[in-house]
């Protein structure tokens, strides 16, 4: 995604990356466990922990 994105290249370039299934957003919360770092182990973590 990033490579035919030039603003989105720059902002992993300061931001950790992370993805979520909006269901899971829903049931649990932002906050939760629920979000997979899209560079690093596949494991799920707080936004937090990202």
């Amino acid at each position: 995604m990033t490579t035919g994105h030039p603003l989105v290249t720059q902002l992993a370039g300061q931001v950790r990356l992370g993805a979520a299934v909006l269901e899971d957003l829903e049931q649990q919360s932002p906050s939760s466990a629920v979000w997979t770092p899209l560079a690093g182990p596949a494991d799920h973590r707080s936004w937090m922990d990202l």
